[in-house]
């Protein structure tokens, strides 16, 4: 495993109570903040990286609620070591990726052009193809742009959801 993945770690481990080898940030964004910042889709989000034991790899779970939209919805990424970031991408059906920093102030940082996220309910019936009815994009409706998401550290019960699979 790589000294950056676990500094990352060992400072979000450090920032907020966690579970070993779990990390756990989210963001509420209040209604002042998505009226001033109207291509901005995300109303609510968590993001928990998991460090399997004894395994040299991680992935991050992200959890989305949409302003416009009750639901749930997930996107699973395995992530890696970039030296002062870790990339992840989404296998499933080039759904997307994202770059994520650890900030000095012990905050995430979560950079991405577009990813899709699917509605939790919906992953039971997932027949494997990569038309998914539902399926969302977490990035701000801005052609050719970039949406930075900055994450705080979480008490990990915020984290503590099962997986849709």
């Amino acid at each position: 495993m790589t000294a950056f993945i676990r500094s990352f770690l060992l400072a979000t481990l450090l920032a907020a109570p966690a579970p070993a080898r779990e990390a756990c940030y989210g963001r509420s964004y209040t209604p002042e903040h998505l009226s001033a910042n109207p291509a901005q889709q995300v109303a609510d989000m968590r993001a928990v990286f998991h460090m399997p034991p004894k395994v040299d790899a991680v992935t991050l779970d992200i959890r989305v609620r949409f302003r416009d939209d009750p639901r749930e919805f997930f996107a699973y990424l395995a992530c890696w070591d970039e030296g002062e970031a870790m990339s992840c991408v989404s296998d499933d059906c080039e759904a997307g990726g994202l770059i994520s920093r650890l900030g000095q102030d012990g905050r995430l940082r979560l950079s991405t052009p577009g990813l899709r996220a699917d509605p939790v309910e919906g992953i039971a019936r997932d027949d494997g193809s990569c038309d998914k009815p539902g399926r969302r994009d977490i990035a701000d409706r801005v052609p050719g742009g970039q949406t930075t998401f900055l994450l705080n550290a979480r008490d990990s019960r915020e984290c503590d959801w099962k997986a849709p699979w």
